[in-house]
């Protein structure tokens, strides 16, 4: 969020959400009081939470991004406690070492103290920016944890990975579709955790050295021609692995094109149900179907139409 100079100044339980009831991701909502910054600029503007906790010391005046560290280690205050710390006249902790000494912190990790103590200052430039905070002791070790639960699932995605072969330009519009329209929520929620796992900057994508490192979390060593011949199946050569290719070449080929799944796929392309694919039902599902000229839809059609009809039955071979 911050890195797309988007401010929320509104972090607190309530806009915090699981994605579905059957998931542990959850999603920050609730972007009424949001806005966009230019790096280092200060924001006025009095905002009204409901709950002062949750309200950066320096609201009252001008502010900056700042303002969400505070937010954050004040949730995991809370979510650690189920209480929150005693706040002084100018809205900052009392006494945050005090609080630190009661019984109820004794089982929490000096980590996790650690953490909260650098979001709690009451000095906002004295606050770690979100993307130090990623790379604190307490989210490294967490991270650890969590890559360790994900590990089966790691290793079968760059299993995938290195037995996925794009093929011609029909077999790739087609495999996108699958992976885009076709795949059960499972297979989806299995990818993105590895996905997410392998992001440690937390940017939403992957570059070369996330999937070299992830390779070698699984002992698997890869040199850079293996990693750029991976980017080099990515559309447009890009130097990052989208969530979207990600569900492409990391997912069991044999699984996604399955003929259950090609069957329904080509009840959805046959939008006539006539039982045949003719070229402009195939390019009307494609979006991108203007990256194939017009006569190589139609040789594709031609190399399996035995009957020269111009069509493709889903019988075919």
């Amino acid at each position: 969020m911050h890195k797309h100079k988007i401010m929320h100044r509104n972090i607190n339980p309530g806009s915090i959400y699981f994605q579905s009831p059957d998931s542990n991701e959850i999603i920050l909502e609730d972007f009424d009081f949001a806005v966009e910054y230019q790096k280092g600029e200060h924001i006025e503007g009095q905002i009204y939470l409901e709950d002062d906790h949750y309200k950066a010391p320096e609201i009252s005046q001008t502010y900056t991004q700042s303002c969400d560290i505070w937010s954050i280690g004040m949730l995991t205050f809370y979510l650690l406690t189920g209480t929150y710390p005693q706040l002084n006249e100018n809205g900052g902790v009392q006494d945050l070492q005090k609080e630190f000494s009661t019984q109820l912190w004794q089982q929490i990790s000096k980590e996790a103290q650690e953490f909260i103590e650098q979001t709690l200052k009451s000095k906002p430039s004295q606050r770690p920016s979100a993307n130090q905070l990623l790379k604190s002791k307490w989210m490294i070790k967490c991270q650890r944890i969590q890559d360790d639960s994900y590990l089966p699932n790691l290793t079968q995605a760059l299993c995938n990975i290195n037995n996925f072969s794009r093929g011609n330009k029909l077999r790739q519009a087609v495999y996108k579709y699958l992976t885009a329209n076709l795949m059960s929520k499972d297979e989806i929620k299995h990818l993105k955790q590895v996905f997410l796992s392998m992001d440690k900057t937390g940017d939403g994508t992957l570059s070369k050295q996330e999937l070299k490192d992830g390779y070698k979390q699984i002992h698997v060593l890869v040199d850079d021609e293996d990693i750029d011949y991976v980017f080099s199946q990515l559309e447009n050569n890009q130097n990052q692995i989208y969530f979207k290719d990600w569900l492409q070449i990391a997912s069991k080929q044999e699984q996604i094109v399955s003929r259950q799944r090609l069957e329904e796929a080509f009840k959805l392309f046959d939008d006539n149900n006539d039982g045949k694919l003719s070229v402009d039902e195939l390019k009307i599902l494609f979006t991108d179907h203007n990256i194939i000229k017009d006569t190589t839809w139609t040789q594709l059609i031609q190399q399996f139409d035995k009957n020269n009809d111009g069509e493709q039955g889903f019988s075919k071979k």
